[in-house]
């Protein structure tokens, strides 16, 4: 084979390789169920940070963000569905001034909600399971979850987990549910770490929930508290879906996403100049809806 021969070849090959990753970058990121000004964002974000040296760090909520939340919460569900079948208790836990002490565990949890605070009531959440085997409480988070969710996955959310993590991205998950009702369920369907996964959590001893709170909520301020405290790393990107989810959108160094938004936090992206994305989310036919009779209005 002659000199100019493969030198030939060799410029073909390299030319071949330089198309098709040109293709691949194209096409990897245009991603089913995303409108296409969403898909136009994101190629562009991923082409800036091609070359981004030291660490990427992409940060999703979950509920309502990764699957959908119409018409309640998976936590919230799973919570009723625990607390009617045993497997809460708060007999042990101090009385909160203001709550009456009689209160069945899931009339406090929505008592605490509405007279004391949104992030108090994921705390105490997360404590009436002390005394349980964390490795038992996850597994029958697991299978709930497994049960009744795997349709409500937002595939286009799945997806674009998926794309980050094959473009180098270190991709985790802050949720303001209890850390192990999901830190199983999201490395299985969404190839995350479970390292990669923060909530809500109390100190586990001995394999044992215990009442004390490992860390702060992880809702509002505390979703970046756990941000700086934990991953240590500000985010290039980051998505939610709720208000509880806006001091982390801020935080983000270059894009931010915001999935079916309400009024205002729709109003909060436009200022921010966000993205927002629409994606079908209706109730599952064989869901339970446990709080359907506690007369609950879903969640924001």
């Amino acid at each position: 084979m002659t000199k100019k021969l493969v030198v030939l070849l060799l410029a073909l090959a390299i030319v071949a390789c330089a198309g098709n990753a040109a293709k691949n970058t194209d096409t990897l990121v245009r991603i089913d169920g995303f409108k296409e000004g969403t898909s136009e964002v994101l190629l562009a974000f991923f082409k800036r940070h091609e070359a981004t040296q030291g660490r990427k760090v992409a940060v999703f909520d979950f509920d309502g963000t990764l699957v959908g939340q119409v018409p309640y919460y998976a936590a919230d569900e799973l919570f009723i569905f625990h607390s009617e079948n045993g497997l809460t208790t708060s007999k042990d836990l101090p009385d909160i001034p203001g709550i009456e002490p009689s209160l069945s565990v899931i009339e406090k949890y929505l008592a605490i909600d509405k007279n004391v605070g949104h992030e108090f009531a994921l705390g105490w959440r997360v404590k009436i399971y002390k005394g349980h085997k964390i490795s038992t409480t996850r597994k029958r988070a697991m299978t709930f979850y497994s049960k009744y969710y795997l349709k409500k996955i937002f595939e286009p959310m799945r997806r674009l987990v998926q794309e980050l993590l094959a473009r180098g991205f270190e991709v985790w998950v802050v949720t303001g549910s209890p850390e192990f009702y999901v830190d199983t369920f999201i490395p299985r369907y969404f190839g995350i770490h479970p390292s990669r996964v923060i909530g809500t959590k109390t100190i586990v001893h001995d394999g044992m929930i215990t009442e004390v709170l490992a860390g702060a909520v992880t809702e509002k301020d505390g979703k970046v508290d756990a941000i700086e405290t934990i991953i240590k790393a500000q985010p290039l990107f980051v998505a939610g879906n709720s208000m509880g989810d806006v001091n982390m959108l801020k935080y983000s160094r270059d894009l931010s996403l915001v999935i079916n938004p309400v009024t205002q936090l729709r109003d909060i992206a436009g200022k921010n100049g966000w993205l927002v994305e629409e994606l079908l989310d209706k109730p599952l036919p064989n869901a339970t809806h446990y709080y359907k009779k506690y007369s609950i209005s879903p969640n924001p």
